[in-house]
């Protein structure tokens, strides 16, 4: 998104007053010393804070001064210093008697090339310096004049006006490191700013025309550039002493490696060979020519297994490596060996899946591990690789360390990598490859990302994390990357919902964001002002509630008795009962805690079905019965008798004796069911 706001002229106009002083007598001879009540220093002119929609300018010491001309004669610089304010600055110099007296002024000094007629001719410089808050103090031209006066009775006022033009710039979407930034004007007129900025880049331009032309601009990490070019709009142009606020959408930016190498060593385990399986092709495709990747690999390998091997120098890894687009490996290898076989740009290290949210399984052994790296591989950035939460209805023992529940395991998996790896500032950063899975599975995907509960997938699940690492390491655009490059497939959409997902994590690495490519079957719940009044009519206090929001998906419901406990038309059904019912999600204790209230509308139904895990279904006498509200809403209080023991619980929507709906009435179920949850 681009974004133009002009500031006026006046808010940003600078006054300095000149104090001067002369021989007496009438005609002129000599010399002539013009005095500014301030003793010589140097000046600059910078940007106060914004007052509203205006950007005042204040002078400030620096030895650039300030050019002054009489008569059009050879510039002399003058030195000058400012009031407290910064509102003034007092300078003086010497100038020959005249008969009479005009003159020009023009901040900083440096910026001066030549002066005509029509004033001073000047450059600013092509490589500036943005401040904090302001632009570089050699960039910002401004230019003064008074006179003729036919005698000086004291006092000279001059009135400065800007002659450059300013822009504030800002990229988004642009989550690396910047070593400085270029802007490309049309005709290649470059504009270099040296800045580790993302945003509110302060630069000075000439004044120019950028109707229907295109800029690009160019960002410089430490992985590569990353340039975007944007033809504007008609009538956008830079104008003498305004301000453009232009922000750069860099998602889509073209990438080229700094280097046409790269090395990556993993010390890992199955999740690392996972994440990595497709890398080789996603980098290739990013730009990089000459790659070597590398796995230490032993199954399920925990941080204090890791820390062991390394003390001892057992030769207990599987090594797996890839510089051609094809993995090998050898086996009884021993990790020192294979962190000092080459100078690595990269080393990653994690933590087991099921340990990875619990804290105490850190210490003291991540410490150990990455004393180790550091010693055996110098110069290699160190990464941590951020695993992923399990499916709902895994069976890895582990998952109940987080009561099988994929929510609480990726907030756990969060919260100690926050704490226990970013809190040891150990690591240059984090690949949030659990972020980009439980982001997709916020897509039309759903939960169905891995082939085995834990392990990803072949297609999308080890497409998603290769792109994350790619993403993550390079910092360049995924909009370009073809995923179909090893031997599996997805279809468009669903490249494009992976695509969305690693540039979602990307951007907010340790928070959820739905993905643009939701299950469009979906009907989203509807608050229901019928059921909000029949809860006050009841007597409670609903401002102290919050109403939960979720999805139902229509034609489909849950049977807690079967393996299969999920059936959609959407998934293919086509059970005779299907078009009687709509399910919700499934819920845990933390979406429906005790004490909140679920209501149901006259004329309808639900049946709250209960699962200890999904993979356990259920003898028919655990199945939960109809609920029905005949005569009324029926309301609901839940205790912690609800749960009793059960991880999970979802609602099948039927109207009342289990009608076949239509269309039409089965949207209607979206309003039928409300959930107040306790703030």
């Amino acid at each position: 998104m681009i974004t133009n706001r002009y500031l006026t002229a006046a808010a940003i106009a600078l006054q300095l007053f000149f104090f001067c002083s002369c021989e007496k007598g009438g005609s002129p001879s000599g010399e002539m010393e013009v005095s500014f009540s301030a003793s010589a220093l140097e000046t600059r002119t910078v940007f106060a804070p914004r007052q509203g929609d205006a950007f005042p300018v204040l002078w400030t010491g620096n030895e650039d001064g300030v050019a002054v001309s009489l008569n059009g004669a050879q510039a002399v610089k003058a030195s000058a210093t400012p009031t407290e304010d910064g509102s003034r600055a007092y300078f003086k110099a010497t100038f020959p008697a005249a008969a009479q007296y005009s003159f020009r002024a023009m901040s900083p000094a440096s910026a001066v090339t030549g002066l005509g007629e029509d004033g001073f001719t000047f450059a600013i410089p092509k490589v500036q310096t943005p401040l904090e808050g302001s632009v570089d103090p050699a960039a910002m031209v401004v230019e003064a004049s008074a006179g003729p006066f036919s005698e000086l009775s004291g006092e000279v006022e001059l009135h400065f006006q800007h002659r450059t033009s300013y822009g504030i710039l800002s990229f988004g979407n642009l989550n690396t490191s910047v070593s400085g930034v270029d802007i490309v004007w049309p005709g290649n007129d470059t504009l270099s700013l040296s800045t580790s900025r993302r945003d509110s880049i302060w630069f000075s331009t000439v004044p120019r025309d950028i109707s229907v032309k295109e800029v690009e601009f160019i960002a410089y990490g430490n992985a590569g550039k990353y340039s975007r070019k944007v033809t504007f709009p008609e009538g956008k142009s830079f104008e003498k002493g305004r301000v453009v606020c232009l922000e750069i959408d860099m998602t889509a930016a073209a990438f080229t490696p700094a280097s046409n190498s790269i090395s990556i060593l993993a010390v890992g385990n199955s999740f690392s060979v996972d994440a990595m399986q497709y890398l080789y092709g996603y980098l290739a495709q990013m730009g990089y020519e000459d790659i070597f990747l590398g796995n230490l690999y032993i199954g399920g390998c925990t941080l204090q297994t890791h820390a062991g091997k390394l003390e001892s120098g057992a030769g207990a890894y599987t090594y797996y490596t890839n510089s051609s687009g094809s993995w090998t490996n050898v086996s009884g290898k021993d990790a020192v060996s294979a962190m000092t076989s080459r100078s690595w740009d990269y080393v990653s290290l994690q933590q087991a899946s099921g340990y990875s949210g619990v804290k105490d399984s850190y210490d003291p052994y991540l410490a150990s591990i990455v004393s180790a790296i550091k010693q055996n591989c110098p110069g290699a950035k160190l990464m941590w690789h951020m695993t992923w939460a399990y499916q709902a209805d895994s069976k890895h023992s582990d998952f109940p360390k987080y009561g099988c529940v994929q929510r609480r395991m990726y907030e756990a998996i969060v919260s100690t990598v926050k704490e226990k790896v970013i809190g040891s500032g150990s690591f240059d950063f984090i690949i949030p490859s659990g972020t980009a899975i439980q982001n997709l599975r916020t897509s039309f995907l759903g939960d169905k990302v891995t082939r085995d509960g834990y392990h990803m997938s072949y297609d999308a699940g080890r497409m998603t994390t290769a792109l994350m690492w790619a993403k993550q390491i390079s910092g360049g655009p995924v909009s370009g990357v073809s995923l179909n490059t090893s031997g599996y497939s997805v279809d468009s959409k669903t490249a494009s919902a992976i695509k969305d997902a690693v540039e979602k994590a990307y951007a907010n690495p340790y928070v959820v964001t739905p993905s643009a490519y939701p299950d469009e079957g979906l009907i989203a719940h509807e608050s229901s002002t019928e059921l909000r009044q029949a809860l006050i009519d009841a007597g409670y206090d609903i401002s102290k509630y919050e109403e939960l929001a979720y999805k139902i998906t229509p034609y489909a419901f849950y049977n807690s008795t079967s393996s299969n406990y999920f059936t959609s038309k959407a998934a293919g059904s086509t059970a005779s009962n299907i078009n009687q019912f709509a399910a919700t999600p499934l819920f845990s204790k933390e979406d429906i805690p005790a004490g909140s209230i679920i209501i149901l509308k006259k004329g309808y139904q639900y049946r709250p079905e209960r699962w200890t895990r999904l993979s356990a279904k259920n003898s028919s006498s655990e199945r939960p019965a109809n609920v029905k509200a005949t005569n009324g809403a029926n309301i609901l209080v839940v205790e912690n008798s609800w749960w009793d023991g059960y991880a999970y619980r979802a609602f099948n929507l039927a109207e009342e004796g289990n009608p076949g709906l239509s269309d039409e009435r089965m949207t209607a179920l979206r309003s039928t069911l409300s959930i107040f949850i306790p703030r």
